[in-house]
């Protein structure tokens, strides 16, 4: 996704802005449901939406800083409960349950963001912030940079691929359920020991 701005700075927050912005996230995540963002065009959305252009250009830019500020948003309630855990590999169910149960609560929102229609840059958010923590706590495990690269990002796909099929496929396994499945997945699909490379 080419990158933009958020929304812009210095708009007063009053109670009419906040409907009038709710309204526009309501109306991209519908057109998201029938399209891909980068095909949805302002005049389309501002219709939908029942807000005129001069509106929509004092909040924002383009259709994909909406998309933008409704992607932050569920990756603040993602986030919020990680940060009361350890990414340390031993917390790694306390981990995936927190983000299972995040996705679940919001599953109609994800079920839009995380689809093909969608693009891929929430999901790259994601990978970016636990890279590093991942990363060092294999590295004090004993694997190099290297290994440790590879096992991150062979976890990291394999998880990303699990939770695509779990949104595809309607939720259908319980989160309890799904987080036992991907743990194990995690577990014997990480590298424990140095590679000869």
């Amino acid at each position: 996704m080419k990158e933009s701005g958020k929304r812009k700075s210095g708009t007063k927050k009053d109670a009419r802005v906040v409907r009038t912005i709710d309204k526009l996230k309501k109306t991209m995540l519908d057109l998201l449901k029938e399209r891909s963002y980068d095909e949805i065009k302002i005049t389309e959305l501002c219709e939908a939406a029942g807000v005129n252009r001069n509106t929509f250009y004092a909040h924002y830019n383009e259709p994909a800083d909406i998309l933008k500020e409704i992607e932050d948003d569920l990756l603040a309630k993602i986030w919020q409960p990680l940060a009361q855990i350890n990414t340390d590999v031993s917390r790694t169910r306390d981990f995936v349950h927190s983000i299972l149960a995040t996705i679940m609560d919001n599953r109609e929102i994800c079920s839009i963001i995380l689809s093909r229609r969608s693009n891929r840059h929430f999901i790259d958010q994601i990978i970016d912030a636990l890279h590093d923590s991942i990363i060092n706590t294999s590295i004090s495990k004993g694997l190099s940079g290297i290994e440790a690269e590879i096992s991150y990002h062979y976890s990291v796909a394999g998880a990303l691929g699990v939770i695509d099929c779990w949104v595809r496929d309607g939720y259908r396994i319980s989160v309890s359920k799904l987080t036992d499945i991907m743990c194990s997945l995690l577990e014997n699909g990480q590298i424990h020991a140095p590679l000869f490379l």
